[in-house]
């Protein structure tokens, strides 16, 4: 939705979007991200300032003849004066919301999980006596609900969850078996990707996920690696980094490094252990994220890292696995549609069929609005998601990465509101890495 040169819109003055964000480089040069229109472009200094610079005024004529102008207002960097930016990606989330072209699932075939990590988000459910894992019935009823949803749309995009979803390996398979046909007959798309903890892959299971048309895996390890031990005690992360080679064999892998305390030495440690598996040139990539306190964990939380602690990790480890050749999440050059459970084609289905908006309130059966054996719908938990206004906040619509987190994470600001009133909702890794990653990428792109 990106205003153009060559529409009505050209009869007014042109002015620098607010959601341009730029960077110096070396050699008088300038790279600017339109988070917005996912644009990234280089610029003379001289030119940056007489076409960006903040309060800067352009007649229509410069929009329509001149090049560097017209290049500009093509790709979102000048906007017609006057117009209200914030509206117009409110536009873009409201019909994303709405679109029939995807249906989002999120399959957990079991919340049964042979780790016991003190900051998973499903640590209460998983202790509540409830069905953990998915039986026959229940796969059998979740394929003809999800066939039945399929009917609507053009694709279906499946995440395999848990959990630990490779307990329930054999409920892929049957889930994988029943459904894919149906949608091959009625030319639905389909791909499907697994976040899994990686310590019980075994040599056969690349394979056989393959088969299932996964095409993705993501598997988790930690800093401190003590964070994600089994529950006899034991360190995983040999097991975690074994099971992330093998699943490299067939799929697409991404290394998520989960962060709670900064220990250089475990860090490097870590990537000599990539290094010597092969993984620089296995892996899609790998990124860092942030532990933080979930709303069902179990309790034993500690010592956290706070949000400018965790974006100085980032920026230093991004640029020391970098120069290892270990392959860095780059920037995100690409339009957002926002978080998958404020949309209406979106679903996440716990092993019992209940329906949730939210995979983090798997197991909650309080917050399901729904069943795969029945049409009741339970409003009051489905209409909080689908009216949720990622707008209603004044720090938000004015920060220039508004279009790229919608201000981020809402089950943050539905549940969990100390840590809302705190910040802990924003995505801080954009909001305080932009700049790092804009200037990153537009120096790999110069030397490329």
């Amino acid at each position: 939705m990106t205003a153009t040169a060559g529409n009505a819109s050209a009869t007014r003055t042109w002015a620098p979007s607010r959601f341009n964000v730029s960077v110096d480089l070396p050699g008088g040069q300038k790279a600017v991200f339109n988070t917005f229109s996912a644009a990234l472009i280089q610029l003379e200094t001289a030119a940056w300032r007489r076409f960006l610079t903040p309060g800067a005024v352009h007649s229509p004529a410069a929009a329509r003849t001149d090049k560097t102008a017209r290049l500009l207002s093509e790709k979102g960097f000048l906007v017609p004066q006057g117009v209200d930016e914030v509206d117009v990606v409110r536009v873009r989330y409201l019909s994303r919301r709405y679109s029939r072209d995807c249906l989002g699932v999120y399959l957990t075939p079991t919340l049964a999980c042979n780790l016991r990590c003190d900051y998973c988000f499903e640590g209460l459910a998983q202790s509540l006596s409830t069905r953990k894992t998915m039986d026959r019935r229940t796969t059998d009823a979740v394929v003809r609900f999800v066939a039945g949803q399929a009917r609507q749309v053009r694709r279906i995009e499946l995440t395999w969850f848990g959990g630990e979803p490779l307990l329930g390996l054999d409920t892929i398979e049957r889930v994988s078996r029943l459904l894919l046909p149906a949608l091959d007959k009625a030319s639905i798309g389909y791909a499907a990707h697994m976040q899994t903890n990686g310590t019980l892959v075994r040599p056969a299971t690349a394979k056989r996920l393959k088969a299932c048309r996964v095409g993705r895996a993501q598997v988790t390890v930690d800093i401190p690696s003590s964070e994600k031990r089994d529950r006899r005690g034991r360190d995983t992360l040999d097991q975690a980094l074994d099971g992330a080679c093998m699943l490299s064999d067939a799929l697409e892998v991404v290394l998520r490094i989960n962060i709670s305390r900064d220990d250089e030495a475990e860090i490097q440690a870590l990537y000599r252990a990539l290094l010597s598996r092969g993984l620089s040139k296995k892996l899609q990539a790998l990124y860092f994220a942030n532990v933080r306190q979930p709303e069902c964990g179990r309790g034993a939380c500690s010592g956290l890292l706070g949000s400018g602690e965790y974006v100085h990790i980032l920026a230093r480890e991004r640029k020391r696995a970098d120069e290892l050749g270990l392959p860095i999440e780059r920037l995100y050059l690409k339009l957002q549609a926002g978080c998958m459970a404020t949309a209406a084609s979106s679903v996440a289905v716990g092993p019992d069929g209940l329906l949730y908006k939210c995979p983090e309130d798997l197991g909650l059966s309080d917050r399901a609005y729904g069943s795969v054996f029945d049409t009741d719908v339970e409003l009051s938990n489905m209409i909080p998601w689908l009216t949720y206004d990622w707008f209603d906040h004044k720090e938000c619509r004015n920060c220039p990465v508004l279009p790229q987190c919608a201000g981020g994470c809402p089950h943050q600001r539905l549940f969990q509101k100390q840590g809302a009133k705190r910040g802990e909702f924003c995505y801080w890794f954009l909001r305080s890495d932009l700049e790092n990653r804009i200037r990153e990428f537009a120096m790999r792109n110069s030397r490329d």
